[in-house]
């Protein structure tokens, strides 16, 4: 049997270089001596890392458990060093042999401190202490800049300046919608960038070989554009509530960053969605990463008809200058099947009952122009675009969601597995051959040094059910000797 022995590593830059406690008094220690810190050496037997990342959430989160112990070059343990928005970076790997030979672990995850805490305790006569590290990757930023329209308030004032001739510059009867893929773009140029080499100025993780992160990327592939009166109705909301709101970001989109060997990117796609037959919905497959029974600790999936719905609606009050009621009789005249599924197999109403399925979609169509004062000639082919455009996104919004009641959601925790990352599909290969595939939404990592390293995962529209339905062999007795992880 083949023993792994996982390894770790935890480094910890210093963005925050203290001389002074506050204005005019200054720290006995020499805090902005410490450029970085590595803190695996102050892991210990009771220490760990705890790592959550979500596709479905503005930030993932960690949690570092330390020793209590003095710094070699400080009058102090880390609790006085460390202070929240200093930068993190976690790698670790299960079998670090199958890396090559001096190569870096692979990166977890990169984020910032939010708290430090010393837990203190005696015991037996003793004191017991520890340190705990808690923050959110690079996330955190999308919610603590928020966008207010004042005075001298940097973000407000960055995302008019950006986004000038989009509504404050344009002639009314230029064309001034931009791309949704354009528009995140601007917002890392002139919002997100701007503020990270700002606040990472004074960071330098050479000493430990970290890297410090002072700007982010793009990855977006999204359909559509926005508004301009859709970004000018956006004050006092985080950058993460506007981006979700006008980019889709739920029943069509989703967007998370991603932590590379390179730094920090911000992706945003279509949701890669299969349908029952394996086929990209939305023409988008991540990346699959394969585990067999041999991997899998526990596995805890159902079906539900929670999710059932046979008549799909999409609103989209910032392009669609008419009444709800207005769109519905348009819509008449289109493809029924678009939107209403009440005769089909996996959600009729004559089982489910009818069920309605209401989203709203912030973006238009790529095609579409959008002016204060259209010319009556243009006012057809405008219409004539957001139509179609919304009749696309009632077919998206009901491939994703028509056969809900036959695919398979819960929870599966594995043999720590680095390679799992939220995003990914997961083919899981049971004792009686079947292939399964998992969407998964959230991935758990816990490394406890001298105990273990296992992985928990949230999945979604798994085919466990589907793949078993078809098959021509007995599908339980093979799993009835499944030997799981040994």
């Amino acid at each position: 049997m083949k023993a792994f022995q996982p390894a770790l590593s935890v480094r910890l830059v210093k963005a925050i270089k203290r001389s002074e406690i506050i204005p005019g008094v200054k720290v006995a220690a020499r805090y902005g001596d410490f450029a970085a810190i590595d803190l695996h050496h102050y892991m210990g037997e009771s220490g760990g890392v705890q790592t959550t990342k979500s596709v479905r959430e503005p930030a993932g989160g960690f949690t570092i458990t330390l020793s209590d112990k003095r710094h070699s070059k400080a009058l102090d343990t880390l609790y006085a060093l460390i202070e929240p928005m200093d930068m993190v970076e976690i790698r670790f790997a299960h079998d670090p042999s199958s890396y090559k030979k001096g190569e870096e672990l692979p990166v977890i995850m990169r984020g910032l401190v939010s708290s430090v805490t010393r837990p203190e305790s005696i015991g037996q006569g003793k004191p017991d202490r520890s340190v705990t590290i808690t923050g959110q990757d690079f996330g955190k930023i999308l919610q603590i800049l928020f966008i207010f329209y004042l005075n001298n308030s940097a973000v407000g004032d960055n995302v008019l300046h950006e986004f000038a001739f989009f509504h404050k510059y344009a002639s009314a009867d230029d064309a001034k919608n931009k791309s949704g893929n354009e528009f995140a773009q601007g917002v890392l140029d002139e919002v997100i960038n701007p503020y990270l080499k700002r606040f990472s100025s004074f960071a330098n993780g050479a000493s430990v070989g970290a890297k410090v992160i002072n700007e982010w990327s793009l990855k977006s592939s999204i359909d559509g554009a926005v508004s301009p009166y859709a970004v000018a109705s956006f004050n006092n909301v985080s950058l993460h509530a506007m981006l979700s709101s006008l980019l889709d970001v739920g029943p069509f989109n989703e967007m998370f960053t991603e932590d590379t060997a390179d730094g920090v990117t911000l992706v945003i796609r279509p949701n890669p969605f299969l349908d029952a037959s394996g086929k990209p919905i939305q023409g988008i497959e991540p990346e699959r990463i394969s585990i067999s029974d041999k991997e899998i600790v526990s596995h805890n999936v159902s079906r539900s008809d929670n999710g059932v719905a046979n008549y799909f609606w999409v609103v989209n009050s910032r392009w669609f200058m008419m009444s709800n009621e207005e769109a519905q009789t348009a819509a008449q005249t289109g493809e029924k099947e678009n939107y209403i599924l009440d005769t089909y197999l996996n959600s009729q109403s004559a089982f489910y009952g009818i069920r309605k399925m209401e989203v709203e979609t912030m973006l238009g169509p790529p095609d579409g122009t959008f002016s204060e004062a259209p010319k009556k000639e243009d006012i057809p082919d405008s219409t004539k675009h957001l139509s179609d455009w919304i009749d696309r996104r009632r077919k998206i919004l009901a491939d994703s969601n028509k056969d809900n009641v036959i695919f398979e959601s819960g929870s599966i925790q594995v043999e720590g597995n680095e390679r799992i990352k939220a995003g990914t599909l997961l083919v899981v290969t049971r004792a009686n051959s079947l292939p399964y595939v998992f969407y998964v939404v959230k991935v758990s990592h816990s490394y406890l040094p001298f105990r273990g390293f296992i992985t928990d995962l949230q999945v979604e529209r798994g085919t466990g059910f589907i793949e078993r339905s078809k098959a021509e062999k007995p599908q339980y007795q093979p799993e009835i000797d499944a030997k799981g992880v040994v």
